[in-house]
């Protein structure tokens, strides 16, 4: 197996499971097939920036850089919707979300960056943004974690 595709398989555990410790992390790849040297995988770590995300709330854990971005452009979302959202409503495929005045178009221009997959797009004013959505479901999971997060 060549560096590429050892990093390949590396990129994709780390994306998709949350792995504590880089003796878990060698375990997961010798399970995929992947036979390295612990210096080798700290290699291929440092050379992709897979950092550990600390969150008080569970261990650490690795994670892309890709990731940490979103990441933090979420939580950036988050703390917006909290304190300055006023409402927010469904209808079809549409989220309606009432801000106070001025925010409007700062919270479509996070939600339009692309960290929510079910968003088609934006359209904002002052102080309300209609967001568009693929179809009913998708706006009706984005309505829910809005919601949570204005809570």
């Amino acid at each position: 197996m060549n560096k590429k595709e050892r990093q390949e398989i590396l990129r994709r555990l780390i994306q998709k499971e949350k792995i504590v410790t880089q003796e878990a992390l060698i375990q997961r790849l010798h399970e995929e097939g992947v036979e390295a040297t612990q210096s080798t995988i700290s290699r291929d770590m440092k050379e992709l920036q897979i950092t550990k995300l600390r969150d008080e709330n569970q261990p650490s854990y690795y994670i892309l850089p890709e990731s940490l971005a979103l990441r933090e452009q979420y939580l950036n979302l988050e703390n917006l919707i909290r304190e300055n959202v006023v409402n927010i409503y469904r209808v079809q495929f549409v989220v309606i979300v009432r801000t106070k005045i001025d925010m409007a178009n700062i919270i479509a221009a996070i939600i339009d960056d692309g960290i929510f997959s079910e968003v088609l797009g934006t359209i904002a004013g002052a102080d309300t943004i209609a967001i568009f959505c693929q179809n009913e479901e998708k706006s009706q999971r984005l309505y829910e974690l809005f919601s949570e997060m204005y809570l």
